[in-house]
């Protein structure tokens, strides 16, 4: 027999047996009087109990002098008495782990420790994301997205277009090219008022910038918009083809946009 898995299960039945709050010496006499031989598990009985409180077998406090208190179990521990063992608990946690499948996908995220808990390991996560991303440039650079959000527009609150920019960046980067697309809509009919216009079709066309503003500012309002327009409002069909990186790819452009709107707030 383990020791300390036979305490725990011990403090357990001590824990239901209770009928008011005990601090953790007063339920340690609780649990001598259930021992006969408890001079045999006393060493494990602090490692014990710390291991029920940390895992959330016992609802516990602290009292005003800085003592742990026991109130009740939990669900959890209460789960463990269904069993007349802790390694019969075990044993059946068992069980449930080899039942449940994880999808490939995400089984090195998600583990079952020892003691069925099904864990979830988020720096992992994070680490796969960033690997994820990685394998795709940034449709706007991570820089002028810094810059725009430092922009300050005495006229226009910039909160939405940054908004809009940060969830283009996010969809490009998971390949979601539907969303790209239509993002990239959005922004375009968003901005105009900034250069003092009604439509993008007037920034395009009448806005007072450079040659080669004006010539992305048409790839824009031209190839761009055909391009978005085909997503939102075609039919469907018996036949599809999705877009790719390339086709949806006016990162250049935007770019271009997106720094003569920095350039002119401030």
């Amino acid at each position: 027999m383990n020791e300390e898995n036979y305490l725990k299960y011990q403090i357990l039945v001590g824990v239901n047996n209770i009928t008011r709050t005990h601090n953790i010496r007063q339920l340690e006499g609780v649990i001598m009087d259930q021992i006969l031989d408890f001079e045999n598990y006393k060493n494990y009985y602090g490692k014990s109990f710390n291991y029920l409180k940390n895992n959330g077998f016992i609802h516990t406090s602290v009292n005003n002098s800085g003592m742990d208190t026991v109130e009740s179990l939990t669900e959890k521990g209460e789960d463990v008495l269904k069993f007349d063992s802790w390694e019969n608990y075990l044993e059946d946690k068992s069980k449930n782990k080899e039942s449940i499948v994880i999808p490939p996908i995400i089984e090195e995220v998600l583990h079952i420790n020892d003691n069925g808990d099904l864990i979830f390991d988020e720096d992992l996560l994070l680490k796969k994301l960033s690997e994820r991303k990685s394998n795709n440039n940034h449709f706007i650079d991570p820089n002028r997205l810094i810059e725009l959000r430092k922009t300050i527009n005495k006229d226009f609150d910039l909160s939405k277009l940054i908004r809009f920019c940060e969830e283009l960046d996010e969809a490009f980067l998971n390949k979601n090219y539907l969303s790209v697309g239509m993002l990239i809509r959005g922004i375009i009919d968003h901005i105009p008022p900034l250069f003092g216009c009604k439509n993008f079709s007037e920034v395009s066309n009448n806005y007072n910038g450079s040659k080669s503003f004006k010539k992305s500012m048409e790839h824009l309002n031209v190839s761009l918009r055909n391009i978005s327009d085909s997503y939102l409002h075609t039919h469907i069909r018996k036949k599809e083809t999705l877009p790719n990186k390339t086709q949806i790819d006016f990162s250049r452009d935007m770019d271009v946009l997106l720094s003569e709107i920095i350039r002119i707030s401030f």
